[in-house]
């Protein structure tokens, strides 16, 4: 049967001093990439949308009406007018007929009914009034602290604190803060303004504006740094210098599969590090400059591997961990054409490896053609039409996707291969034709020939082209290994008459690619990490 393995059980929970960050170390690696582009929660919020933020236009029953107001009023019946009257410095409109109206300080709700109720002092009856406020009193207010253009803005009384942060570029995420922005009125604080309620809630407090306020964004406390699987990884600023760590989770909306949290204190001579499972933080309170790590640390006991090729029923196995090559082919069914000695195993992980060793010799060769020094104008001109090249061919290898290929070897060593979570096997079918690609005159796939040696295939698609090395050539075979084969005028006969299979592949490479310059001997190796691979030949330059 299929080999079973049992989990490690974890601990409910464990605290390391400094010293013991191996397994801290394993678990953070995994979101290193995301660690490194970490933001501070709210800073998109000040994009470069934010320069065009419109002004408040919307009915505001709160705002309180000051001198410079303009008002619409509107009346009909007994007696008939209409007119825009402005709160003069009194904190009065005039109406004809019933005399100054006092409409400072009241709320913009109550406007209908303190002008109607003056009204009715000199009409009893028959006069109906409508009254709108048109627009609010301009106002110049100051922005400071820790905003990317401090200065004087124009607005409107009416106009959103939030309004006048954006036009002063915003907070500067590292050294603003997003919880303590003051309104200062006559050098006093009038109102605390905490934008996560806006981030949060979609809330913002009206404070309503006078001309010569202040807005001032008081510098940042240190925050926390929430990383791993959670929805919204950024750093968060505590309030008060902590967050209650479950009201924090909340806040950046954990994912299903998380189940610990590794807590990371880095914090004066002795760091500490607490690993928690999420069902034990109870009251756990985190403080600004630590940083939190959800992670998905399971006892996962179960693997899916998925089949593909020449097989009979099902192509999705659920394994135990621990299961071998060997346990999952014994269980399969092969249809009659089926190629089980070579066999192919798929892995991602190798992927991102061939991948990432791959992209770090092209970098490598880019910064080798680019940094190289020229004695001579004529060398120097030289030196960039061929960084040119070089940078052409680094592009177009860069979007060679490796296979992740296993070298699984014979049979016998299949029962010592344990499968991994998302594995594909694949059983390739009797394959009856060898493919030949490179610098031969007519790269094709023709029908394999038991009788054909590396070079008949090379001659039967018109042979060599002009750049082609005519010493050696690759030969790569379905179950993923590859080997160098002597083709040169002084070859053994045993190498040079090297047994081709059905299925495999001949790369014929460029001449000169084995020469001692260090340039050419990189290019060379990125040529043969690519085949090797992704079973793809790409031509240097």
């Amino acid at each position: 049967g299929l080999a079973s393995v049992t989990a490690m059980n974890q601990g409910n929970g464990m605290e390391d001093k400094a010293g013991s960050q191996f397994s801290n170390k394993v678990i953070n690696d995994d979101f290193v990439p995301q660690l490194n582009s970490l933001q501070v929660f709210g800073a998109n919020l000040f994009s470069s949308q934010c320069q065009n933020l419109p002004q408040l236009a919307l009915y505001n029953p709160n705002y309180l009406l000051s001198i410079g107001d303009k008002i619409s009023i509107t009346l009909w019946g007994a007696f008939e007018y209409a007119a825009i009257a402005e709160v003069d410095s009194q904190g009065n409109i005039f109406i004809p007929k019933v005399g100054p109206v006092h409409v400072a300080d009241i709320p913009n709700k109550d406007l209908n009914k303190v002008i109607g109720d003056a009204i009715k002092r000199t009409f009893e009856k028959n006069v109906t009034v409508y009254a709108n406020l048109m627009s609010a009193q301009p106002v110049q207010i100051f922005v400071s602290g820790y905003v990317s253009k401090p200065g004087l803005y124009d607005g409107m009384s009416s106009d959103s604190v939030l309004y006048f942060l954006c036009k002063a570029g915003g907070i500067q995420p590292d050294k603003g803060s997003f919880r303590h922005v003051d309104l200062i009125r006559n050098g006093k604080v009038i109102s605390h303004i905490d934008l996560y309620n806006f981030l949060v809630d979609g809330v913002i407090p009206f404070s309503q504006l006078q001309q010569g306020d202040s807005i001032v964004v008081r510098q940042k406390a240190a925050s926390v740094n929430v990383i791993g699987q959670v929805k919204s990884p950024a750093m968060y600023e505590p309030k008060n210098g902590e967050f209650d760590l479950p009201g924090l989770l909340k806040l950046v909306g954990v994912l299903p599969e998380a189940t610990y949290v590794l807590i990371e204190d880095n914090r004066g001579l002795n760091p500490t590090n607490k690993y928690i499972p999420l069902s034990a933080i109870g009251d756990q309170v985190v403080k600004g400059g630590e940083q939190i790590t959800l992670t998905s640390d399971q006892n996962i006991k179960q693997i899916t591997v998925s089949v593909t090729g020449a097989i009979l029923g099902p192509h999705q196995f659920v394994v135990p961990i621990g299961t071998t090559l060997e346990d999952v082919v014994e269980k399969l069914k092969f249809r009659s054409n089926a190629n089980v000695d070579d066999l192919q195993l798929f892995r991602k992980s190798v992927a991102a490896a061939q991948k990432a060793a791959i992209d770090a010799s092209l970098n490598y060769l880019e910064q080798q053609a680019y940094t190289k020094s020229a004695l001579t104008k004529d060398g120097l001109l030289m030196q960039q039409q061929y960084a040119g090249l070089v940078s052409t061919f680094v592009e177009k290898a860069k979007q060679v996707q490796p296979k992740g290929q296993v070298i699984v070897g014979s049979k016998t060593k299949w029962e010592h291969i344990a499968l991994q979570n998302n594995d594909v096997i694949n059983i390739p079918n009797q394959n009856q034709v060898v493919t030949i690609s490179g610098q031969v005159m007519a790269p094709m796939a023709i029908n394999y020939n038991e009788k054909f040696s590396v070079k008949d295939y090379i001659n039967a698609v018109g042979g060599y082209t002009n750049s082609a090395e005519t010493g050696y050539v690759l030969l790569l075979h379905e179950n993923g290994t590859a080997e160098r084969v002597d083709t040169g005028m002084f070859t053994s006969w045993m190498s040079y008459t090297t047994a081709v299979k059905g299925g495999d592949q001949i790369i014929v490479p460029n001449e000169g690619m084995s020469e001692a310059l260090p340039i050419l001997a990189t290019i060379s190796q990125i040529v043969f990490q690519i085949a090797f691979a992704a079973r793809v030949f790409i031509a240097p330059m």
